[in-house]
């Protein structure tokens, strides 16, 4: 974006989606909506985001919220984990979204708190799948929500019982310790306050620092839900894996 009003001026979510015509199942919203809204929110120097812009963004991610309170997760052939892992994993991301949001309009405040009420009654209501991402997710929310004690303590507990030996954490059940999982669970952990001179920080650093690859990538495999074929192309994958591992580890440094 080289100047304000580059997301309207490209098309980016702005420009409303007739749903009548999008196949069925395919309802969700943009994986770049949500990284966007982080991103800008989270990164003083993306001023070339206009508030409006990302006023549009918060009702775009609104206009998707099921009934139940939750979020559609993206069909299993066009949406494989770990990005797109479970409706549990969207609604956490989304949660993120808008947890960050504080726009002019109160009218649109009043609703993003009301969206935020259903999330988490959803969450409370249906069992959690309780793999790494989406335990991490879980402490990123309510770090990012303001709270702590108890709650914060359970989650770290969990998180911590799922390390490996190797330092990694796995991504689900019966799978090897991966890049994206390590560095989610390393930058969640530290931003729930767990310090980076423990044993299990220091353990997963060891774990990124001994895998990275020599042209700066983590190596991932892709994968696919039950019924359908992982993507050929590993870019994207690694893409996201790196992105997390450097995430993990550049939160986790030492601070000098």
């Amino acid at each position: 974006f080289g100047e304000p009003g580059a997301l309207m001026k490209f098309g980016i979510i702005i420009n409303p989606v007739n749903l009548a015509k999008v196949p069925a199942g395919f309802d969700t919203v943009s994986l770049s909506a949500f990284n966007i809204a982080m991103a800008s929110r989270s990164i003083s120097s993306l001023d070339s985001i206009s508030s409006k812009e990302l006023e549009v963004l918060d009702r775009d991610i609104l206009k998707h919220q099921l009934a139940d309170g939750s979020w559609a997760n993206s069909p299993p052939a066009n949406g494989p984990p770990p990005v797109f892992e479970s409706v549990e994993v969207v609604t956490l991301r989304l949660m993120l979204a808008l947890e960050v949001s504080h726009p002019s309009d109160s009218t649109l405040a009043s609703s993003i708190q009301e969206a935020l009420h259903r999330a988490n009654t959803w969450l409370k209501q249906n069992k959690s799948s309780n793999t790494t991402q989406a335990i991490a997710l879980k402490m990123l929310v309510d770090v990012q929500a303001g709270r702590s004690g108890r709650k914060l303590d359970s989650g770290r507990r969990n998180l911590l019982k799922k390390q490996n030996p190797d330092g990694g954490w796995s991504p689900a059940n019966a799978l090897p310790s991966d890049a994206y999982a390590t560095g989610m669970a390393l930058y969640a952990l530290s931003q729930a306050g767990t310090a980076n001179s423990s044993s299990q920080i220091e353990r997963a650093q060891s774990y990124l620092i001994t895998t990275q690859r020599p042209d700066g990538s983590w190596p991932m495999t892709p994968r696919a839900h039950p019924g359908n074929s992982p993507f050929k192309n590993p870019s994207p994958i690694t893409y996201f894996g790196s992105g997390w591992a450097a995430l993990g580890l550049l939160r986790s440094a030492p601070v000098s």
